[in-house]
């Protein structure tokens, strides 16, 4: 190629005629017209078909000499030939030269040595777009050797691993990832989730290790209250469909675990993503039989799920069910059978502590040399978990037929030598970009790749070449910012600049980001396509890449950056989580300095109010980050980090230091709940980690808690710092240190005082629960506590008082009770005679208690009496008629109890 581009700057040649080959749309050619929507004349930018523009070097023009008649309308006419210009053009040698470089340029950062056919440039890095007019998302995978078999191809859980990845990256693409996945903002409000009622795969065929396939997902309605969710998996060089998939999925409760009907509010959000297209998989409507000890023919017991098999839900991935279902099926039916159709129908969640059992029952064993497969997975008391129906066919056979409706992924107009795009301003994806339509013509001219011998080679004979600095052709960036170039080559012509990324490695020189003399890899690259000696380099780039953060507050303009970085991002968090990165004193410093640059920030001051509770009403008045998409996955990244099993903590205590956790702990002031959630997480695993680091962290959650009551009395985080506390404290050796006992008394206690009470009460009752089952005698302790801060005039923190006095006495022995019964029965006779109803109602509810009943029977002679005078004031002047009933139940019982003998 080299040759001939050099040979035609020399002396013009004649080109052959580039007639168009016609499209191929054979048997496995992808063409899904059916879901194409037509564009309207007025939303397209008409430009005419194959035509021809000069070529251009980094937005200059280059004149190379026409040959034929087909003549370019603006190429400058050929000068008469003499002995003068006989002589080589070096200046169309150093054009063609580069032209070749920026060819191959072009493919080497799409990290692939072979030629690609334009529609796979669409997506080179494999994280997915959208197209269709936005309501189609597009995602390309490579299979992976851990994703196959012992017969080199994908298995079925890689499939639904895909389905499952495309469905998500659609739901984050279209801005929906929050804590529920595809939750719109009013379902957020009414706490509803998503989860999947049925599935149905077809597989026609496995793809194979090293093949590139193609998912397209969309949603669509389903029934009246229920949502469709479709897959098409197509190879991605041939366009071949390999598996077609279609799911339900309806709307549960997030907190009763019930469904719940699509509110109208709700179905006004999320039509707009709907494509009006019937499923790729026809709906089976056979009854999916129960299954049995008897009826089943292979049964496979005591299966429990791990810790990796849970979701962020904390309950088991989906995929893991068809690993347990697959358990039971007998082993000759896996070796020589291929699971070609699949049916689930899921009825409830599992939970990390559950105990399964698979069984499976043979419908038609070797019928025309299929077998068809009935499946049950249920809890070990019966309670059903999956049911299911598989369908296999023989290795050796043919796959499934091709459907008309399923012959084809969404092609959006893409071709061989042609690449159609549109987007609609209406799409909810595309909500920030303005709707155009554009198509190009991509000719198929020389895209082949100089060996790398002959790229050095041509390297050093440019390197020859004087050079003068010259700034970049602003042209040539196609928006995106100018990079130095000083790694690679650059030369000019004609007093225009161009460069050349070739070379992928470069020197780095920082203190932050140490390499130790080595080389890193450019941080555009991709792990899977460096060496594993460049990894670690490469890994060090883009943390260094990362280190800059971006503007939220401007989308538009940053738009190109803020992508470049969430891609860059989940490629750190993927290698972390591989387990191939090696933690150094270099990785670790730069890891460290990366999230604090990302997370370390000063929060803007509060203007709320803190003269309610605190219940509802502040996580209605939260305020989300808008910088949340990087923020989360640096976040992911730390937790990774600090729990590689390979990470030398002597070495990473450097690095996290004391005033790294000090800032961690600042940031639970934040007032986006999502980010705290998130450093609970991480400081919980910092604390089991970083032993060294233990008492530091307890005195400064300490700090945060004396500055919260004594002088803010607002703090966001507070909640989350003592879910942290509440299994630190259970964790606790016995017997108690003192300087336990004192953060029970100094921090713990006096946290009862502030207005805020109610957003944290929770968690601080079982914070002192864990107290007093650690030692019994700091039970007298925790009630002159409460008795210390009873509320007066706040009747909402009185019921909480009142709950949490229930559940202290529940642990309270009768020496610790007879030290605080005096005050204790005062304060509790009073709350009888509260002229609030559900005071009083709660007061009364506490001698419904087995264990303080027994406790007031021991010692009645000294409770009855400051009791029975405030039931006597309520039979006599107490307004509301339930609170009168509970007081003549309950003179009842103490007189009955009275009169029972000292002994009993």
């Amino acid at each position: 190629m080299v040759t001939m581009a050099a040979t035609s700057a020399f002396f013009p040649v004649s080109s052959p005629d580039s007639s168009r080959r016609p499209e191929k749309t054979g048997n496995g050619s992808t063409n899904l017209s059916f879901l194409n929507p037509k564009p309207s004349a007025n939303t397209r930018v008409q430009i005419k078909a194959k035509a021809h523009a000069p070529p251009k070097i980094n937005g200059s023009s280059v004149g190379f000499k026409p040959s034929s008649t087909k003549s370019l309308d603006d190429a400058p006419a050929p000068p008469a030939r003499t002995f003068i210009n006989q002589l080589p053009d070096w200046g169309m040698l150093l054009a063609a030269i580069t032209t070749v470089f920026l060819a191959a340029e072009k493919q080497w950062m799409m990290l692939d040595w072979k030629p690609k056919r334009p529609d796979m440039l669409v997506d080179p890095f494999g994280l997915g777009k959208i197209v269709q007019d936005g309501l189609i998302f597009r995602q390309n995978f490579s299979i992976r050797s851990y994703e196959i078999g012992a017969d080199r191809t994908a298995s079925i859980e890689t499939l639904m691993n895909h389905l499952q990845e495309t469905a998500l990256n659609h739901v984050k693409s279209a801005g929906l990832l929050n804590d529920g996945f595809g939750c719109t903002p009013e379902m957020y409000k009414r706490n509803l989730i998503w989860v999947v009622a049925k599935m149905q795969v077809l597989v026609n065929r496995y793809p194979s290790w090293g093949d590139n396939v193609r998912v397209d997902t969309w949603v669509s309605k389903s029934g009246k209250n229920g949502m469709g969710r479709d897959w098409l998996i197509s190879d991605g060089k041939t366009g071949e469909i390999l598996s077609r998939a279609s799911s339900v999925w309806v709307m549960m409760n997030k907190r009763t675990r019930r469904l719940s009907k699509i509110p109208e509010e709700v179905r006004e959000e999320i039509e707009p993503y709907f494509l009006d297209s019937a499923p790729v998989v026809e709906e089976d409507d056979r009854k999916l039989p129960k299954l049995n000890e008897e009826t089943a023919d292979f049964i496979s017991k005591g299966l429990t799920p791990k810790w990796n098999d849970l979701d962020v839900n904390q309950h088991v991935n989906n995929v893991k069910y068809i690993g347990w279902i697959l358990e039971s099926v007998p082993t000759n039916i896996l070796e020589m059978h291929n699971l070609s159709a699949l049916t689930l129908e899921y009825r409830r969640e599992c939970g990390k502590d559950s105990v399964l059992q698979s069984l499976s029952a043979m419908d038609h064993p070797e019928e025309e040399g299929g077998v068809q497969c009935q499946h049950l997975l249920q809890l070990a008391d019966g309670a059903e978990i999956v049911r299911g129906r598989t369908e296999w066919r023989p290795k050796n056979s043919a796959g499934l037929p091709h459907t008309p409706q399923s012959v084809g992924a969404v092609e959006s107009g893409l071709s061989l030598h042609s690449l159609s795009v549109s987007f609609q301003a209406d799409a909810p994806c595309f909500q920030l970009f303005p709707a155009f339509s554009f198509f190009f013509k991509v000719e198929p001219f020389a895209m082949l790749l100089p060996s790398i011998e002959t790229a050095t080679m041509l390297r050093q004979f440019l390197n020859k070449i004087p050079r003068k600095s010259a700034k970049p052709d602003p042209q040539d960036s196609d928006g995106i910012e100018p990079r130095d170039n000083s790694n690679g080559f650059q030369c000019t012509l004609g007093g225009t600049a161009f460069s050349s990324r070739f070379s992928v490695v470069k020197r780095v020189s920082s203190a932050v980001f140490p390499t130790g003399g080595a080389e890193a890899v450019d941080p555009h690259m991709s792990f899977k396509d460096v060496s594993n000696s460049q990894k670690q380099s490469l890994f060090l780039s883009k943390l260094s890449l990362c280190c800059e953060v971006c503007d939220f507050n401007d989308h538009d303009k940053n738009c190109s950056q803020i992508n470049l970085k969430h891609e860059t991002l989940i490629e750190l968090v993927d290698f972390v989580s591989s387990g191939s990165v090696k933690f150094n004193e270099a990785t670790i410093a730069a890891t460290c300095k990366m999230c604090a640059v990302n997370l370390f920030r000063v929060f803007p001051p509060k203007n709320r109010s803190n003269s309610t509770v605190g219940t509802a009403e502040d996580v209605e008045e939260s305020m989300f980050d808008p910088a949340w998409s990087h923020l989360q996955i640096v976040y992911d990244l730390l937790l990774q980090f600090v729990g590689c099993s390979s990470l030398d903590l002597k070495v990473a205590k450097k690095s996290m230091d004391h005033s790294f956790i000090l800032r961690l702990l600042d940031l639970f002031d934040s007032e986006d709940p999502r980010e705290r959630d998130c450093l609970k997480t991480v400081m919980h695993r910092v604390y089991g980690k970083f032993m060294v680091h233990r008492s530091f962290i307890r005195k400064a959650v300490s700090n945060i808690i004396y500055r919260f009551v004594f002088e803010t009395q607002r703090h966001n985080g507070i909640a989350q710092l003592l879910e942290i506390l509440g299994s630190v404290i259970s964790g606790f050796a016995l017997p108690l240190k003192e300087e336990h006992k004192i953060f029970l008394l100094k921090a713990l206690i006096p946290l009862h005082k502030p207005k805020t009470l109610g957003v944290y009460h929770q968690q601080l009752t079982y914070c002192v629960v864990q107290f007093i089952d650690k030692d019994p005698k700091l039970a007298s302790v925790a009630i002159k506590g409460l008795l210390r801060y009873w509320p007066i005039t706040n009747s909402q923190k009185e019921l909480m008082f009142l709950s949490e006095l229930e559940e202290v006495l529940e642990m309270t022995s009768i020496g610790e009770f007879q030290k605080v019964m005096g005050p204790l029965f005062r304060r509790i006779a009073s709350c009888l005679n509260s002229s609030h109803y559900q005071v009083s109602e709660r007061a009364h509810s506490l001698w419904n208690n087995e264990h303080i009943m027994n406790l007031v029977s021991q010692n009645r002679q000294a409770i009855i009496p400051l009791v029975f005078s405030a039931l006597e004031r309520n039979s006599q002047n107490h307004w509301n008629q339930a609170v009168l009933n509970l007081t003549r139940n309950l003179k009842k019982m103490l007189s009955e109890m009275d009169e029972e003998p000292e002994g009993c």
